[in-house]
């Protein structure tokens, strides 16, 4: 009898994980690869038996029996194939926030002085012109 062809797929997938997919656990890995070899060495242990078996007697084994185990290892594959690939930890850069607040900070400073002597000269003609405007009203309400 012949190895159903997706056992040696399942075969297959599990050499590509060592390549392609470093991140499984190789204890599930080497699980597998386990079972994959009892299945394989239960069925040619089978096969040599039937080979001494006659035609006309009990089989040694039957094709449910191949599936069956086949299929249990199938399933493992699957269950660990599903395992996703774990998130990359993102860890922010402390000292490049740190050092862009420090440019910000002498950016806005700097800007800020600019502004403040701006704004300096701003008040210092609104002092005059609110103090004109007080001295008038002080005037208006004498009158009181």
């Amino acid at each position: 009898m012949e190895v159903p062809t997706f056992f040696f797929g399942s075969l297959q997938i599990i050499s590509d994980w060592e390549k392609n997919k470093s991140w499984l656990p190789k204890a599930r890995i080497d699980e597998v690869l386990n079972d994959a070899d009892k299945v394989k060495s239960w069925l040619e242990e089978k096969e040599a038996e039937q080979q001494k078996i006659s035609g006309f007697n009990k089989p040694a084994f039957t094709s449910e029996e191949v599936y069956d185990k086949v299929i249990d290892l199938q399933d493992k594959v699957a269950s660990i194939n599903k395992i996703p690939k774990p998130k990359p930890k993102v860890e922010k850069p402390l000292k490049n926030e740190a050092d862009s607040k420090e440019k910000n900070t002498s950016t806005s400073n700097s800007t800020s002085e600019e502004t403040s002597s701006q704004t300096d000269q701003s008040t210092g003609d609104t002092a005059q012109s609110s103090n004109d405007k007080v001295e008038s009203e002080t005037e208006a309400h004498d009158e009181l």
